[in-house]
């Protein structure tokens, strides 16, 4: 598979976000994509024994400075390309890395450094799981070092891509990072049975004890009421996060528009899964997510709305309204 070919089939929802980007920027936001996603291939891929998986993402970052790669092509040979996009792009990283070293080296430093803060977040991971994360502050650390730092190199490829960023607002950076921590406690919330059967609890133990509860009774669906104060808190913290980043799209000039819809998509598509998830069924094992026929009807909304920026702040607001009155 060509990247372009592995985007659309790995990526999901986010390609929708790289497919709006002006070309340049679109280049390196993929990339950085399709490496981090190759990072999390290896992290928590099937196709690697679960001792092997250290020592392989070690190999991964040794590659992502174009190291290694030979041995890597020897890692990966047991895995067949044709099993899906998730197999083909472990044998697609010696390419991955050849398109990184034709990029200015501004992008390429953006690239390495990002990936390689999400790949120390997932041996972060691998040393802490199976197991759970002992209290908030770890779990701050988590939603960080999994997308808040995705946020602030977005800035910065934005910045560098596109000369009417240069000088907007300062703190577009922490507003971007706000942005992405509040769409990975969405993740984390989204997701608590899946994690919990993956051996994984990333709602912190302090707070779960304060309830009574410990990690292994989250898969006892009854045990939900228990823990709604738990999951309210957080959800609250994910509100907070959304209202916090509602400025980052409006900061965008107008005529950034392309900017503006990247980064409104995936806000929206947060809050209004946070609304979904509010009324409960954490512990169902239900995937918890927007229908199709929403995401159509946002996405023309949005994209009729980008440029007005007093409209787009009305609509924002408005979907703040809706998550704030079911907390």
């Amino acid at each position: 598979m060509t990247s372009q070919q592995l985007l659309k089939a790995t990526s999901r929802a986010f390609y929708l976000s790289l497919r709006v980007l002006p070309p340049g920027a679109r280049q390196t936001m993929s990339l950085a994509y399709l490496l981090a996603r190759c990072a999390d291939s290896v992290s928590d891929g099937e196709w690697l024994a679960a001792e092997e998986r250290e020592s392989t993402l070690r190999l991964f970052l040794e590659c992502l400075h174009g190291d290694s790669l030979n041995e890597w092509r020897t890692r990966v040979a047991g895995v067949d390309p044709s099993r899906g996009g998730e197999a083909a792009l472990l044998h697609h990283l010696p390419a991955a890395v050849a398109e990184l070293e034709a990029l200015p080296r501004a992008d390429q430093r953006l690239i390495r450094d990002i990936v390689t803060t999400l790949s120390k977040g997932m041996l972060v991971d691998l040393d802490r799981f199976p197991g759970a994360v002992q209290n908030a502050e770890e779990l701050r650390r988590h939603l960080w070092a999994a997308a808040g730092c995705v946020g602030a190199f977005w800035t910065g490829v934005m910045r560098l891509h596109e000369p009417r960023l240069a000088q907007a607002a300062p703190q577009l950076e922490e507003l971007g990072t706000r942005l992405g921590n509040a769409l990975q406690i969405t993740n984390v919330l989204r997701d608590i049975s899946g994690d919990l059967r993956d051996g994984r609890c990333y709602l912190p133990v302090q707070e779960l004890e304060e309830v009574g509860l410990r990690p292994e009774d989250l898969s006892d669906p009854a045990q939900e009421q228990r823990l709604q104060p738990v999951v309210r808190r957080w959800l609250a913290h994910g509100y907070e996060d959304f209202a916090a980043s509602r400025d980052y799209m409006l900061l965008i000039p107008w005529n950034c528009w392309r900017l503006r819809l990247a980064a409104l998509w995936p806000w929206c598509m947060g809050v209004a899964t946070l609304i979904k998830l509010s009324p409960g069924g954490w512990l169902s094992g239900r995937k918890i997510k927007v229908t199709r026929n929403w995401v159509y009807q946002m996405l023309l909304t949005t994209a009729a709305l980008a440029p007005f920026t007093p409209l787009l702040r009305l609509y924002l607001s408005g979907q703040l309204r809706r998550l704030r009155q079911v907390l």
